[in-house]
């Protein structure tokens, strides 16, 4: 519905088109009436000559004012939109700053949760030992610590120590395999290099910090010494991520005194990743988990396929026995 305003606004031009008719209607009545001559009428007319050339003037005039003031105008809008420009530059750059920002402060978080991560991360190693018993014995010791400030939970040693498959070797070791078992023992596969295994795993709930404890891993029961031994080692942290590392223990003479040297470490600081698990299957025992082919954990693997396990022997000749408890560092 229109308002008055409205109204009053379409009217307006009909009213000013009323007026100039009625001045010029008026001016012919005048003019008829007290100008009788034509040439006087004439006359008179001329006088407003100057008149005419004002009004002409006057609106050449209110014209170019009207160009001038649409110049100023768009001269503003002009003005306006460099100021919008400016404006948006200023957004765009603000928004980028901020993304910078963003990018710099996710970073540095993730910085603080690796920081965090291994502030909550146990510091496990492992060592072999060749400790001398009172009757005149040798047993390889594996030595477990925590250095860290955290305990590790879920604690998993899988063992396997090498032999060479010299017949001499084998026939040595036969003498130990349990009767239900001898068949196994006659099916091992050996590596490509000539090797068996004999495997075991041990496994503690919990390990506290700055702790450490002993294994004894092969008795000297056993008349001929591993040439090397596997170690497997995961854990989990307080936040529950699984971690592993693979040691190699090489055996050598020094001296005329049995060593156990660490000659891999792989890989040298623990892998987080889903816990690994020992299966067996139609190609021998095998290590699997649910992410990765394992490529860290190549060597014992293969070593894994062409093991038996410790639990086929008659006695503890290999495998990990506990010696003692946690005792402090």
């Amino acid at each position: 519905m229109d308002t008055a305003g409205e109204r009053e606004r379409s009217r307006t031009p009909y009213l000013l088109l009323g007026i100039v008719l009625g001045i010029w209607g008026l001016s012919w009545a005048l003019l008829a009436t007290f100008v009788d001559k034509p040439e006087d009428r004439g006359l008179f007319g001329d006088m407003f000559g100057a008149v005419n050339a004002l009004f002409s003037g006057l609106a050449l005039a209110g014209v170019v004012y009207a160009i001038f003031l649409q110049r100023q105008e768009l001269q503003l809008q002009r003005e306006e939109l460099e100021l919008t420009r400016a404006e948006l530059r200023r957004s765009a750059e603000a928004q980028e700053n901020s993304e910078k920002a963003l990018v710099s402060q996710a970073k540095a978080l993730a910085d603080t949760a690796r920081a965090n991560t291994m502030t909550l991360m146990p510091t496990t190693m492992c060592s072999f030992t060749v400790m001398h018993i009172s009757n005149g014995g040798l047993y390889p010791i594996l030595n477990i610590a925590n250095v860290g400030n955290v305990p590790a939970f879920d604690f998993e040693i899988y063992i396997a120590c090498v032999f060479s498959s010299k017949k001499e070797h084998l026939a040595q070791l036969r003498k130990y395999i349990r009767p239900g078992f001898v068949s196994d023992f006659d099916k091992v596969r050996f590596t490509e290099d000539g090797f068996y295994g004999i495997r075991d795993q041990v496994h503690y709930p919990m390990v506290p910090p700055r702790r450490q404890r002993s294994l004894s891993v092969v008795s000297t029961d056993l008349p001929i010494w591993p040439v090397g031994i596997h170690t497997l080692v995961q854990f989990r942290d307080v936040q529950g991520h699984n971690y592993s590392q693979v040691y190699y223990f090489e055996h050598t003479l020094q001296d005329e005194t049995h060593v156990f040297r660490l000659v891999e470490l792989n890989p040298p600081t623990p892998l987080a990743h889903s816990r690994i698990h020992v299966e067996s299957s139609d190609n021998g025992v095998q290590l699997r988990n649910g992410e990765s082919a394992l490529e860290f954990a190549s060597h014992f693997q293969e070593i894994l396929q062409s093991s038996i396990s410790c639990v086929c022997l008659n006695s503890s000749i290999v495998g990990g026995e506990d010696w003692g408890d946690w005792q402090e560092i």
